[in-house]
């Protein structure tokens, strides 16, 4: 038998919202529940809470997946949800003490993410995000992309000045990659399992460092400002170790300097983002010039001009530049697919949706299942059995200009 307190309770949530659905019941059409959405579009305007929290709401009362609420399962959820978001809602101010929740049998009260909390989540419905805009907070600051820069940057200058190097590989805009540093990635030297790493430290010419450094910096900070550094800093090296496994397997004979896979991997990063999060920034983005700019249409637009327009000039380079230096845009590609994929499993969602679960698991195994076969392949094809795989080299010159990309240099 009900106890007084869980009769309280049960009144207060009649007098707050059963009107609400016998407007709707009294629908012959409306026999299995409410439409997910127009709920959603009521309860805006006499709620509190803001649109995602509301949107999450009913879609964890949907029990049965049909995209309709019937007052049951209304009454459940908000059975089950914390005394401040009752009270958001209007069900009044009295407090609900746990003997409450034996109301419904088996059920706990969930805990609230709010936009102030650390948030170590990926996919965890935010707390009071009205729109995507509001995602963007300095708690904690941008790390990774300043002091990754940083670190190239550093080992840039290194080479430049160091008296062993400088004379030997001069640093001109277009020039001046150290190519016995132990940090470039060497096609012959694969077991150097460092080097699928540790080429992003070096860069070939001034031109090259200024260019991804600046790319990588808007880019990436504004990433980080949203999703945090510890993600953006593991898809960043996720997206270079595939651009150098990328590479490996389809330009197996070239060496490789640059961050340009990390570059590539925070545009599939961005347009993971956008995938995941297009109805948050699309949420009243004519209502101002920061949401406009802020928007899905936008974010887009300069992707495409931006990944269309750098990988046509790597095209071009590919295939107008000398043999002996030649830009990997399979590296590029490799860092971009990266980013794409691991992205949507690893990258914040503000209003995680049914068909968005799927595609993370799609897009998860996916990416592994490449990494996987990359490795395998430089493990069974790797150095000198790579001409087990791929047509014997011809015969060239030993490059004499210091070139990133060298292409048919055996060893």
């Amino acid at each position: 038998m009900a106890s007084r307190r869980e009769r309280e309770m049960r009144k207060e949530i009649d007098e707050t919202f059963r009107p609400l659905f016998e407007k709707y019941e009294a629908d012959p059409g409306n026999s299995e529940g409410v439409p997910l959405q127009q709920l959603s579009q009521q309860l805006q305007q006499s709620s509190t809470l803001p649109r995602m929290r509301i949107n999450a709401m009913l879609r964890t009362a949907d029990a049965d997946r049909n995209n309709r609420i019937t007052y049951e399962e209304f009454v459940v959820e908000m059975t089950r949800t914390d005394d401040a978001t009752r009270q958001r809602m209007g069900v009044g101010r009295r407090m609900f003490n746990r003997a409450v929740m034996s109301a419904v049998p088996g059920l706990r009260p969930r805990v609230v993410v709010t936009a102030d909390a650390p948030d170590f989540m990926t996919w965890t419905d935010e707390g009071d995000l009205e729109s995507f805009v509001d995602a963007y907070d300095c708690k904690p600051p941008p790390i990774f992309i300043p002091l990754v820069t940083l670190v190239e940057i550093g080992v840039f200058l290194y080479y430049a000045l160091h008296p062993d190097y400088k004379d030997m590989y001069p640093v001109t805009a277009s020039s001046g990659c150290p190519m016995d540093s132990p940090l470039i990635y060497h096609p012959h030297r694969r077991w150097e399992a460092w080097r699928f790493v540790s080429y992003m430290l070096l860069h070939n010419g001034y031109i090259h460092l200024i260019f991804n450094c600046f790319f990588q910096l808007v880019l990436g900070t504004l990433l980080e400002l949203v999703h945090k550094f510890w993600r953006v800093g593991l898809v960043y090296l996720l997206g270079v170790i595939a651009g150098s496994l990328a590479s490996s397997c389809f330009d197996s004979r070239t060496y490789l300097a640059g961050a340009s896979g990390g570059c590539y991997a925070l545009i599939g990063a961005h347009f993971a983002n956008v995938m995941m999060n297009w109805e948050e920034m699309q949420f009243d983005w004519l209502k101002s010039p920061i949401s406009f700019i802020g928007s899905g249409v936008v974010r887009l637009s300069i992707l495409l001009l931006l990944a269309g327009g750098d990988t046509g000039l790597a095209v071009y380079s590919r295939y107008t530049s000398a043999p002996a230096s030649r830009t990997s845009f399979a590296a590029h590609g490799g860092g971009f697919l990266a980013g794409l994929l691991i992205g949507v499993p690893l990258l914040r969602n503000l209003d995680v949706k049914n068909w968005e679960k799927v595609l993370y698991w799609i897009f998860l195994i996916l990416f592994l299942l490449l990494m996987a076969g990359a490795v395998l392949f430089n493990v069974f094809c790797g150095n000198k059995g790579v001409d087990m795989c791929y047509a014997m080299p011809k015969p060239t010159e030993p490059p004499t200009d210091g070139s990133v990309y060298l292409v048919n240099r055996n060893f």
